[in-house]
């Protein structure tokens, strides 16, 4: 069955909705036959169907705020009381039937800043049966990277988490696939929607607190945009990058890290007027036999390339030995972005499973 992949979705959220959509619409087209077998939801209850759900029918249950008991294969037992219990049971499936499909755990957990929980013990769980794991979740890379990746190469597995820095752009694929041998120096990106957004609003005179209202209204910021705004989300994500690309150990709380909160509107005008721009700025780099990671905001001359990103738009500058500085960039961001990078994620491992099988 090297075509067909058997998934477990863990966590049917905001990202892992558009990533079914996805699957139902291209993924077939493009060489691949899936089925879901597994879902846990923390409001929705679980269900483990090992013959397959139906994902147009998944998504309607999630979007109706339906518990997913209805589609529980009762012949499995109970339905499972959570994540762990039903990757547990999974596993146990799994080991009496080993003739069933390759396995990718989908993690979609938030981010937990209280040692990467509970995503982290997911992808644990997960690689310790054998599964492949695709994630959007920062906290595993934050703060297991190294743990992670070599248990997953140990069991023969993959762990991968494209979209857990910049949605869809391509950041960790790009530099495994297509840029062998180089050596990355420093890296500094805009990587936080929120806060680039709020500093829009501020250059056009909105204070940093009515914009985020506007925000909330609009449904791109949280209830609570403490994690953005006070750089935590960017802070995860620049560990992410120095584990990845520096091979650091380090996590978000080793980050130096300033939010928003003393950034008066007056500021980023009078940047903006300069010909400038004041953005969030995580960075990374290699300084003598350590790695120093900041975030914070920062005054950049009009022709950086971070300076031109506003609204919703991401990017990241990449300064290399042999090539010199790449940039990376869109100009808007979106959760189908980041669903696409876990299909991409999808269609990555499974093509570097078929093809070392042949």
């Amino acid at each position: 069955m090297r075509d067909h992949v058997d998934l477990a979705l863990v966590g049917l959220g905001s990202v892992a909705r558009p990533f079914v959509d996805l699957l139902v619409q291209r993924v077939t087209r493009l060489g691949l036959r899936w089925r879901i077998v597994a879902v846990a939801t923390a409001r929705h209850d679980c269900a483990l169907a090992p013959d397959g759900i139906d994902g147009s029918t998944l998504l309607r249950l999630a979007d109706a705020g339906a518990s997913l008991a209805v589609v529980h294969d009762a012949s499995t037992g109970a339905t499972p009381s959570d994540a762990m219990e039903l990757l547990e049971r999974l596993a146990a499936w799994r080991q009496d039937h080993p003739d069933a499909a390759r396995l990718t755990v989908v993690e979609n957990t938030p981010l937990g800043l209280d040692g990467g929980q509970p995503g982290l013990a997911h992808v644990r769980a997960a690689l310790e049966f054998g599964a492949d794991v695709i994630t959007a979740n920062k906290g595993p890379a934050t703060f297991a990277y190294r743990e992670l990746s070599e248990q997953a190469s140990a069991a023969g597995t993959m762990f991968r988490f494209e979209g857990a820095v910049l949605d869809g752009l391509p950041v960790f694929s790009l530099l495994r696939e297509t840029l062998p041998g180089v050596r990355i120096e420093r890296v500094r990106g805009v990587v936080n929607t929120t806060t680039n957004h709020l500093l829009t609003a501020m250059e056009q005179g909105r204070s940093l607190y009515d914009a985020i209202a506007d925000m909330q209204a609009a449904g791109i910021a949280e209830a609570d945009p403490a994690m953005d705004i006070d750089g935590w989300d960017a802070a995860a994500k620049t560990a992410v990058l120095a584990n990845v690309l520096f091979g650091a150990e380090i996590t978000s709380h080793d980050v130096a890290r300033e939010g928003l909160r003393a950034i008066e509107p007056s500021a980023v005008q009078a940047a903006r007027r300069a010909g400038g721009a004041v953005k969030l700025v995580a960075s990374a780099e290699r300084r003598g036999d350590g790695i120093v990671a900041t975030v914070g905001p920062r005054v950049l001359d009009g022709d950086d390339p971070l300076a031109g990103l506003s609204g919703t738009a991401k990017g990241l500058v990449i300064e290399t030995d042999v090539l010199g500085p790449l940039v990376i960039s869109k100009p808007a961001s979106d959760v189908t972005h980041t669903a696409y990078a876990l299909m991409a994620d999808l269609l990555s491992t499974h093509r570097q499973t078929t093809d070392s099988l042949k």
